[in-house]
């Protein structure tokens, strides 16, 4: 049986490569400079934060000039967009101060998406099922 590859996997793939490469990097930098790893960490997490939040910016503006969605959506859109980006600008002005409250921040979202995950599987598993 012939498989169907498209553009957009390769892509995928190949951007996962690469950001799996550059954390290895990141990871070693960490591991070699732990007395400093604060400021490197805070520093790496700002940027890429303000990268994430020009994202969501991104999505925003995309609705808002072609009027997909609904209202709500992009108003929480440019909220998470300007929150996202302004916890980075934060974090990279004083990366040390600031990054105890990333922690916390992290911690919270990853709590959260486990759970939205397990309930997107739990939601897929059932709609199977019946």
């Amino acid at each position: 049986m012939k498989t169907v590859e498209f553009a957009g996997d390769k892509e995928k793939k190949t951007k996962n490569l690469s950001s799996a490469i550059v954390y290895f990097l990141l990871g070693g930098a960490v591991l070699a400079i732990r007395d400093e790893a604060e400021i490197l960490i805070g520093a790496v997490w700002g940027t890429l934060g303000l990268y994430r939040g020009s994202e969501s910016l991104a999505r925003y503006l995309d609705a808002l000039i072609h009027k997909r969605g609904r209202k709500i959506t992009a108003i929480l859109m440019l909220a998470e967009a300007l929150i996202g980006i302004g916890i980075s600008i934060l974090l990279l002005t004083d990366p040390p101060e600031h990054l105890h409250a990333h922690v916390v921040i992290l911690g919270i979202k990853l709590l959260e998406s486990a759970f939205r995950n397990g309930a997107e599987l739990y939601a897929e598993k059932k709609q199977s099922a019946g």
